[in-house]
């Protein structure tokens, strides 16, 4: 689970507290496919950053840091990533996001659920194939 508080942004509408029951989620621009969070903002590329939620602490991640696109995490530079806590912002452009809280939220799988997804993978069922297609073409982007 993430919080965040967007105090300040190009985008008017983006302005207010944002809850994700996700442990990790990517934050773009509108033209951001895989984004939870979509922000109208100049500076923003598509799926510009990710957080995520490792344990007891929350990772930043900047996915274009090859292109030397930076995010700023209380008003420092950074390029590849961050560790951050509650209270930290995230600024990008005029977009300043603050870390309200996040929380490790731990996904639970019934037995059924466990002994159907053995049995797919075990007997190559077609649709781990379809996932491992999606998956390919994720990391080509």
């Amino acid at each position: 689970m993430i919080v965040l508080e967007i105090l300040e942004s190009f985008d008017a509408d983006a302005i207010g507290i944002w809850e994700f029951e996700q442990n990790s989620l990517i934050i773009g621009n509108v033209e951001s496919k895989l984004g939870l969070l979509r922000i109208q903002e100049p500076k923003l590329e598509k799926n510009h950053f990710s957080l995520m939620v490792k344990s007891k602490f929350l990772y930043l991640h900047n996915n274009h840091y090859l292109d030397k696109k930076y995010v700023y995490v209380n008003d420092k530079k950074t390029l590849r990533g961050e560790v951050l806590f509650p209270g930290d912002i995230i600024t990008i452009g005029q977009t300043k996001i603050k870390i309200q809280k996040f929380d490790y939220k731990k996904i639970e799988m019934g037995k059924e659920l466990k002994e159907k997804l053995k049995r797919m993978i075990r007997g190559n069922h077609p649709i781990m194939q379809l996932i491992e297609t999606i998956e390919k073409e994720i990391a080509k982007r």
